[in-house]
């Protein structure tokens, strides 16, 4: 098993996108639990959930709701802008594996009117703070082990990526309001905050 591996479903049409974690592997946002039964007419390997066909793009998961409205059309300003950024509606060029860390709008309007103006203005530091929402690695809320931080990259930095006991995530000082949404595209957790490093307040 390879991280970022895709096998393709007994159905013929649906691909599983295989993941290495640090200390386990995983199938979609599934955890592999008990691994390599070996039986008559194959392997068997017991998950943690049942997963279901990721057949809409991150960007059509998050249209179904009237919430994400600001993250919608900020990614779609970078990418008209630039080609080569991250494209939500497909999967992007390099796969279909990334991580979403996507703001509400009403995380969006916590920075202030100023701050927001800027970021939906200037391209660059648009791109700059919209690639720290995004890692080219799929993360499930499962393949974070309570009390643990994780450094995760991103497109632009890194964040760091916590769940406590009773598996309430952060992500740096956001709280994870949904976790585990799939898309085509990806995983997307939703969040409170914007993750902005010191140098973009």
């Amino acid at each position: 098993m390879k991280n970022n591996q895709m096998v393709t479903a007994i159905d013929g049409e649906n691909s599983l996108r295989l993941q290495v974690y640090r200390k386990a592997f995983g199938v979609e946002d599934a955890i592999i639990e008990i691994s390599d039964i070996e039986g008559a007419n194959g392997v068997l390997h017991i998950i943690s959930k049942v997963i279901f066909p990721a057949t809409e793009s991150a960007g059509d998961v998050l249209r179904k709701s009237g919430n994400y409205t600001i993250f919608l059309q900020t990614m779609e300003s970078i990418m008209a802008q630039d080609p080569e950024a991250i494209d939500i509606s497909n999967g992007g060029h390099t796969g279909n594996h990334y991580t979403f860390f996507v703001p509400t709008d009403t995380a969006f309007r916590r920075i202030g009117s100023s701050r927001l103006r800027r970021l939906q203005s200037d391209p660059q530091y648009m791109s700059k703070v919209m690639k720290n929402h995004i890692s080219t690695s799929m993360m499930s809320s499962d393949s974070f082990k309570p009390n643990l931080t994780y450094d995760l990259p991103t497109r632009q930095n890194a964040v760091g990526v916590s769940c406590d006991a009773a598996r309430k995530m952060k992500v740096n000082d956001a709280d994870v309001l949904k976790k585990d949404m799939m898309s085509s595209s990806g995983v997307i957790h939703v969040i409170d905050k914007l993750l902005l490093s010191e140098n973009d307040y």
